[in-house]
């Protein structure tokens, strides 16, 4: 009867009588939202087969002797873009043509034009498979024979690196290789001085350039991202917590035992080669011959694509190994370089060109050919970041070649297999609860792909500040490790106080910026398709600041050795997260999911605290500079920021970014004036920010910007130093102990690179 441009979702009719291409073939839950089409206040004695909104949309009937099929929508039209391109709209086209004919249309499978890999792929893959195996196996040999020749690679691993140059604080006589939270403290100034200075361009990067000219489909990025996160339990399945259990020993015998340490290293490598190229097969086997006859064949071609990554899957050691060494910097620098700067720059050029061969291909269309950009962008990121990696470990006088040698035995393979497998069985429950969440998804949300798009742009671009801070809580596993595995248990209990005090700083700081700025953000920034983010980012900034204490009550239980713990309060959370998708998003939808992981996280937190508190070691809680502190830090800043917004002349787009970037920076400086100004630092904590700031390197004049921030509202806040941390002197003694091992173990290798 009229046209509509208003944008509308695609809910297709339960009719057993429809064709099977149209009922079984066509996922329509993929379909994206559509816009220009027919408003039919009736269906005029057609059958309806989908609807959009309240009106029907595709309709079929006979008009004598001839089948008529009617989908009242403009395809033309630049509002239809996204439905012109998703991955069943031609196949929809052929299926109607087919059905218009009186004949049976093939499957979608077996459709020639299918964006899904062939049977004849196979006569490709197989023979470099083939390669691949040998090739692997004969290295693998080859390193198992020099290792038995070498044994006293094990003992001059370290010797180099005791008399490599370390960055040293001026003022304390504190180094990389000094025992405490100075050194975590460190990693966590240099991630806030590398957020400092990449904000803004990642920002306007990841949330302007990139969403707005050159991957405008939130389809496509849902595709991607559901094909990823879906393989995540095979993955870690494979892995059998080989990367957990090498950063915890790595640490813990580094100290005690360093030949452990390198064995450790080592059978991670290999254990990562080699299930990696049996990840891979069984992954392109799948892709071809089982996949693209499920509702989620459309994924096909990405399992393949995700699953290159899996070989020869040691590219990430360098990272783990700065990790497991306590390199924070190094470790917390490359992160940040991989999964935050090269992986979303190289999208620009891969996206570009992919979707210039979606263009010319129409089969495939621009939005997969986007969608496989983004994953080639990923794994270049992957390989660059190694190299990057590599050059900064020679830094360290070690050399690389031990790493890839084979002297472990199954003393070491049966420790750490035995400790792996605890920790992936509640890996297990998480990645298995996240393939089962899209599954559910799939099935409970209407257009999920394109929801899955925005739910990534939501956590992974607009709060990146909150998934990024995981980098700095893994390196908390080490420190407990090396702490607690050598029977330091109130310098496990400090290091647990300090690092949820930076956790709650850090939280506060992204609440507050994303609370009062970020839907104007998202409205007057970003282009029309991405603007639903906006109604949902407070509740996942909310979800956001109750990630830090959830992360680090996993890596007491990792560090500490009792993954059963890790294992089981995992597998309750994900158990109690899908229950409650089934209650929340068939009525609620997208706010649904929200809720259901917000009440899930809160409840995590609690529980997991409280079997910490009466199984590992004692929580000693602070409540003023872990609680109330960085509240009244964080109100103060919302505050300023909104009464700042309300006062400026703020619309269109770059007056908004404008302001939101200066925003963003001004408010790192002011939470942590605001946190030493409302008493969060004691003076034990003061002096450890000193000497931290010190160690940063090139980073060091932010560092010791946000020291001088900090050191000013300490002075003359009226609560300076009323609510110490009054375990220090214990710990401190502790920490003391460690060093002195460590430097013995400096001057044995002193003396036999003497000898």
């Amino acid at each position: 009867d009229s046209a509509a441009a208003k944008r509308a979702t695609i809910a297709p009719r339960d009719d057993n009588a429809l064709p099977a291409s149209l009922r079984e073939q066509v996922i329509w839950k993929t379909a994206p939202q559509i816009g220009r089409h027919l408003l039919l206040s009736s269906a005029g004695g057609y059958r309806v087969v989908a609807n959009a909104g309240r009106s029907p949309l595709l309709l079929l009937g006979r008009h004598g002797r001839g089948r008529v099929a009617l989908l009242a929508v403009d395809a033309a039209h630049a509002s239809n873009r996204d439905l012109r391109l998703w991955p069943y709209f031609n196949y929809l086209l052929y299926a109607l043509s087919v059905h218009g004919a009186q004949r049976e249309a093939a499957t979608f499978a077996r459709w020639r034009y299918a964006p899904v890999p062939s049977i004849s792929a196979l006569w490709y893959i197989a023979p470099i498979l083939l390669l691949a195996w040998i090739g692997t196996l004969a290295l693998f040999f080859k390193a198992r024979r020099h290792a038995r020749k070498h044994p006293e690679l094990l003992e001059t691993f370290f010797r180099d690196a005791a008399k490599a140059p370390q960055p040293r604080s001026a003022a304390a006589g504190v180094s990389w290789r000094s025992v405490g939270f100075v050194r975590p403290l460190a990693g966590f100034l240099a991630l806030a001085a590398l957020l400092f200075v990449l904000f803004a361009p990642f920002y306007w990067l990841t949330n302007i350039v990139i969403p707005n000219d050159v991957q405008p489909f939130p389809q496509a990025k849902g595709i991607w991202e559901f094909a990823w996160e879906a393989l995540q339990v095979a993955w870690f399945l494979f892995d059998a917590g080989t990367f957990v259990a090498f950063v915890k020993y790595f640490a813990e015998y580094r100290v005690k035992d360093p030949r452990e340490a390198v064995r450790s290293a080592q059978f991670f490598v290999w254990w990562q080669i080699l299930t990696g190229l049996v990840q891979v097969t069984f992954a392109c086997v799948a892709a071809i011959v089982i996949l693209p006859h499920t509702r989620y064949g459309y994924t096909s071609g990405f399992v393949i694509l995700v699953a290159l990554g899996q070989y020869p899957g040691f590219f990430g050691v360098v990272t783990f190994f700065f990790q497991a060494y306590q390199r924070f910097d190094y470790n917390l620098s490359l992160d940040l370089l991989s999964d935050w700067l090269l992986r979303f720059v190289l999208q620009i050029p891969f996206v570009l060109l992919f979707r210039a061969w979606g263009a010319a291909n129409p089969q495939y269309g621009e939005a997969l050919g986007a969608a496989i950009g983004i994953g080639v962008g990923y794994h270049v990121s992957a390989l660059i970041t190694f190299g990057i990696g590599v050059l900064l470990y020679r830094r360290l006088g070690l050399r690389l070649l031990p790493l890839f040698m084979a002297h472990f035995d199954r003393s070491t393979a049966k420790r750490m297999l035995g400790y792996g497998l605890k920790v992936v069985t509640g890996k297990f429950f998480f990645r298995a609860a996240q393939t089962i969440d899209k599954v559910v998804i799939s099935l409970l949300l209407t257009n999920y792909t394109e929801w899955l798009g925005l739910k990534s742009q939501i956590h992974y671009n607009l709060m990146f500040l909150f998934p990024v801070a995981y980098r700095f809580f893994e390196t908390a596993m080490a420190a407990l490790s090396e702490a607690y595995g050598n029977g330091k248990r109130v310098l496990t209990q400090y290091y647990v106080v300090r690092f949820l005090q930076v956790g709650a700083l850090y939280s506060v700081i992204g609440l507050s910026l994303m609370a009062a700025l970020g839907p104007l953000f998202v409205r007057e920034a970003m282009d029309p398709q991405w603007a639903r983010a906006a109604n949902y980012l407070v509740i996942a900034t909310a979800i956001g600041a109750l990630m830090a204490p959830a992360w680090l009550s996993d890596m007491l239980q990792k560090g500490a050795g009792r993954p059963e713990l890790f294992a089981g309060v995992l597998g309750a959370e994900q158990v109690l997260r899908i229950g409650l998708f089934f209650v929340l998003i068939p009525s609620l939808q997208f706010t649904g999911f929200y809720l259901a992981l917000l009440a899930t996280l809160a409840i995590k937190v609690v529980g997991g605290w409280t079997i910490n508190h009466f199984v590992i070691v004692r929580l000693r809680f602070y409540v003023w500079g872990m609680l109330v502190a960085p509240l009244l830090t964080g109100a103060l800043n919302f505050a300023l920021l909104r009464a700042a917004a309300a006062v400026l002349p703020l619309s269109g787009r770059w007056p908004v970014v404008i302001f939101f970037f200066a925003a963003a920076l001004v408010s790192f400086v002011v939470c942590f004036f605001a946190y030493g100004l409302f008493g969060g630092f004691d003076k034990a904590f003061a002096a450890e920010l000193d000497a931290a700031s010190r160690m940063t390197g090139p980073l060091r004049p932010l560092t010791r910007m946000f020291y001088g921030a900090a050191s000013l509202g300490w002075r003359i806040s009226p609560m300076h130093d009323r609510y110490p941390v009054t375990i220090e002197p214990e710990a401190k003694r502790e920490a003391d102990e460690l060093q002195a091992l460590v430097a013995a173990q400096d001057a044995q290798g002193a003396e036999d690179n003497g000898d």
